[in-house]
């Protein structure tokens, strides 16, 4: 990773709105009424401490928001590894939390010279303008997610600092000593786009069982949500829209799984960013494009392999 490298971003500059829909940012918002979905009251909003799992009715503080922490202080060991399990005492918040699992945080899971160095490389490469105030770029195969069609495109690897991450994980984390990502996406956020990104569910028609994020430059928080309207007939409709806050520390490490990944949808809200942060996303394939699945031969087998070259670049602009 280069130290002393010169960089394309210069001074958080005015990115271009690209919103559509109901999506929106502060700079279409300077020009135009935002569109919005009829929303859903939210009757139930929550904050999990960062080091015993906690559960506890949400409080606002002032950007920047602080990591949010039993009070009285908790007793919790401050894991490196902490897999967050809610508690209460509480019954009604137990009910609203009953079958949240599967988050993971891993704190300081990178150095601030690493940090550094990693947001250097990332800087070289040309941001693309995306919805919701955000700039991205991503490195995968070509999707149709709506047809369910996928191609190598011009996917040509992983970014070179990526290695650093992935050769980390196996060595030192439980959780993923089998994790083998074929696609990974920088998200930039930033106040003054007024960016964020709205309650969703990623898809698991090809992205597999585990979502990695590695949280850099401003730590944050992480909400997850009932879904308003279930996706799935057979599943009843919520009694109530809970909000639950997830603390990120700045250069920690996420791990999203289960019923936390597959029930809860998760978003990052506007005022949950108080200065430039970015989110590096890595994702694996479902065992339908594993050895062994139908799709293997075709499409999983060449994901697999070029995934394993860590000198790519973005496929925004190819």
């Amino acid at each position: 990773m280069p130290n002393g490298s010169k960089c394309r971003y210069t001074e958080l500059q005015m990115a271009a709105c690209v919103c559509k829909g109901i999506r929106s940012c502060l700079i279409c918002e300077a020009t135009r009424q935002p569109s919005h979905e009829a929303s859903v009251p939210t009757s139930l909003e929550l904050n999990m401490c960062y080091k015993c799992g906690a559960v506890f009715r949400y409080s606002p503080a002032p950007p920047p928001q602080p990591l949010q922490a039993c009070s009285p202080p908790c007793t919790a060991d401050d894991d490196d590894i902490k897999v967050l399990q809610p508690g209460t005492t509480d019954e009604g918040l137990r009910d609203a939390v009953s079958d949240f699992r599967g988050v993971v945080v891993v704190k300081e899971f990178v150095s601030a010279e690493e940090e550094l160095c990693m947001v250097a490389d990332i800087d070289q490469q040309r941001w693309a303008d995306s919805q919701s105030g955000r700039r991205k770029q991503d490195y995968g195969p070509k999707v149709n997610f709506k047809r369910k069609k996928v191609k190598l495109g011009s996917f040509n690897g992983l970014p070179s600092f990526s290695k650093l991450l992935l050769d980390r994980m196996l060595s030192t984390i439980p959780q993923l000593d089998s994790f083998k990502p074929v696609e990974l996406c920088n998200l930039e956020y930033t106040p003054h786009r007024g960016s964020a990104i709205d309650p969703h569910s990623d898809d698991n028609w090809l992205w597999g069982e585990r979502l990695v994020t590695l949280n850099l430059l401003a730590s944050t928080l992480l909400t997850f949500s009932t879904p308003s309207h279930p996706t799935h007939s057979h599943i009843p409709p919520p009694s109530q829209y809970v909000e639950l806050h997830v603390p990120l520390p700045r250069r920690s490490l996420l791990i999203v799984s289960g019923p936390a990944r597959h029930t809860w949808h998760h978003s990052i809200k506007r005022e949950n960013i108080a200065s430039r942060r970015i989110a590096v996303t890595l994702r694996e394939l479902t065992p339908e494009f594993l050895s062994g699945g139908r799709s293997y031969d075709s499409v999983g087998h060449g994901l697999l392999e070029i995934a394993q070259r860590f000198d790519g670049q973005p496929i925004n602009f190819a």
